[in-house]
């Protein structure tokens, strides 16, 4: 099968097939070539052949006209800038990218027609890194026939942008005079897209190792917070220690502040969603932003009446507003605007998405956009990492933007960033679009306060949280009895069952989850109630998180939240 017949009937890589019809049309060629000369000697010698000749010649001559305009057509066809070479390395023909190339690059030798290619290779700071002298023998090689094929990748600094290229060197004919074939094709946006899944990969093993520290730091807040609120509670005729008791309650409530906003980041922050109108949150938080960002900053939104309805957690996507015009606000101390729109945008399989991990669907984009100081290539790569900041020393955690990046992952969106130096930052958040919800009438009344003295099973695997909350619970008037474990609430459920509520973590060892405690002690059990605590939001997929929201309680929790879901749930 030739190359022609290849190209059209399989699906071999398009770049490899067209050098070969390449190579097969200038194998043509110089067999025409060879033709002619075939068809003059006899000719020389007979005047009686020379009318067979004429026609012989016009006809070769017409034939090698097709070639050369079917070489330069695959020529200007190849999505590279391309040269042939002859095989002393001289460039005998390029392409209309070449040409372009060239004249962008000029005065830079090599790449005019009827110049030495390897001189392109004489400035050697120009290709960084590169050896340039491995380059020009590898190139050599090629023409001696000493080897077929070579490509090597290279960044070009010889333009501001530094471009990266594919150089592929490819022999023509298998005659050892043929030439070779150059090509430099453009992969810039190639290595950009390499980059930003390495970033994600850092970002993510920073999530994973966040995430499990932050969990960690809960459990021991746990501890500090709770046995600072039995103190607080203690200690009301004693002012002095009831400060320090205070203080301590303080301090732990800012470490969970703290943990959350890293939990945020790794995507496993407890997140309550919610259907949301975007247009009406706006509304509500700007309101809340022209008494925190000042009256040197201008706050725009325009009117937006299309689509804008979201799944997500109210309270964390106002923050990741506030958080965004907060840096927005710090990249202008001189004063300008910030514009936050909404735009509704759909994404087909066919399209390059905004972001690296965003899949097609219907979605609603939401804009923060500045006139500030803006952020060059290297800031901007590194914008969402956890604890980078350009701000001086006191003036910010480098948490604003991680976080809001791991909440709108963490709600199945994506961020994009567009930054120009000098000129500003646009911040997209993009959200799955989801049908307006129907209204529905409230119902209901507040229950009666609840019966203290119920039994309840804690299982709970942290020692030291175990017992802090036992405390808590004997305090609140219930009586406790503790395992550590799903196994051992089972076994002992299995001997005593007269328990009003079991109070488990859900992300426990031992080979039964809080989950599935729920599960059998429930079907087992039926009188039995259920609150589930835990400080992994990835414990739980939506759906279920959802289905369970009034017998769910995150990590880190006050005592009071604790007292009046317990006083919920218990209620007769």
């Amino acid at each position: 099968m030739s190359a022609r017949q290849a190209l059209t009937e399989s699906g071999t890589d398009e770049l490899t097939l067209l050098i070969e019809l390449l190579q097969e049309t200038q194998q043509r060629i110089m067999t025409l070539t060879d033709g002619l000369v075939d068809a003059v000697m006899p000719a020389s010698g007979n005047l009686l052949l020379l009318p067979e000749t004429q026609t012989h010649f016009r006809d070769q001559a017409m034939a090698y006209q097709a070639f050369a305009a079917e070489r330069t057509a695959i020529l200007d066809a190849l999505p590279a800038h391309v040269a042939l070479l002859s095989a002393t390395g001289e460039i005998r023909s390029v392409n209309a990218v070449w040409l372009a190339f060239a004249d962008q690059l000029s005065p830079v030798p090599g790449l005019a027609v009827g110049t030495l290619y390897a001189d392109f290779w004489s400035t050697p700071e120009a290709f960084g890194t590169l050896d340039v002298d491995a380059v020009r023998s590898s190139v050599a090689a090629v023409l001696r026939r000493e080897r077929r094929l070579f490509d090597v990748e290279y960044c070009l600094h010889l333009r501001p942008s530094n471009p990266w290229f594919r150089l592929v060197v490819a022999s023509l004919a298998d005659d050892a005079e043929r030439g070779a074939v150059v090509m430099h094709i453009d992969i810039t946006e190639q290595k950009a897209n390499e980059e930003k899944v390495r970033q994600m990969q850092r970002l993510d093993a920073l999530g994973q190792l966040t995430g499990g520290v932050a969990h960690d730091f809960n459990n021991l807040l746990m501890v500090i917070m709770g046995n600072g609120e039995a103190l607080l509670s203690s200690l009301a005729e004693d002012e002095q220690r009831r400060d320090w008791a205070e203080l301590i309650v303080l301090a732990s409530e800012k470490g969970a502040a703290l943990t959350n906003r890293l939990l945020a980041f790794a995507r496993r922050q407890a997140l309550v969603p919610e259907t949301i109108d975007l247009s009406a949150l706006l509304a509500g938080v700007v309101l809340l932003l022209h008494r925190t960002i000042g009256e040197h900053i201008t706050i725009t939104v325009p009117a937006f009446n299309g689509p804008c309805h979201v799944r997500a957690d109210r309270s964390q996507l106002e923050n990741a507003v506030i958080n965004l015009c907060i840096n927005a606000r710090d990249a202008m101390p001189h004063g300008g605007s910030i514009t936050l729109d909404l735009a509704s945008r759909s994404i087909l399989a066919e399209d390059k998405p905004p972001a690296a991990d965003l899949p097609p669907g219907d979605y609603v984009v939401l804009t923060v956009s500045d006139t500030g100081s803006g952020m060059d290539a290297a800031t901007l790569m590194r914008s969402c990492e956890p604890f980078f900041t350009t701000k001086a020393m006191g003036k910010g955690t480098g948490l604003g933007l991680s976080v809001v990046y791991g909440f709108i992952k963490q709600s199945n969106g994506a961020i994009s960033i567009d930054s120009v130096l000098g000129a500003g930052t646009d911040v997209h958040l993009w959200l799955p679009r989801v049908p307006k919800p129907v209204a529905n009438a409230e119902s209901g009344s507040k229950a009666p306060d609840g019966v203290k003295g119920q039994r309840i099973l804690l299982a709970e695997d942290d020692p030291l949280v175990a017992r802090s909350v036992r405390q808590q619970l004997i305090g609140f008037g219930y009586q406790v009895v503790s395992v550590s474990n799903g196994s051992e609430a089972l076994d002992y459920l299995a001997q005593d069952a007269a328990f009003d509520l079991v109070f488990t973590d859900i992300v426990m060892p031992g080979g039964v989850s809080g989950l599935e405690l729920v599960r059998d002690a429930g079907r087992l059990y039926p009188h039995l109630r259920f609150l589930l605590t835990s400080g992994y939001a990835d414990a739980l997929d939506d759906a279920l998180r959802a289905r369970l929201a009034g017998n769910l309680l995150a990590k880190p929790y006050k005592r009071s939240a604790l007292a009046e879901k317990l006083d919920t749930l218990l209620r007769p």
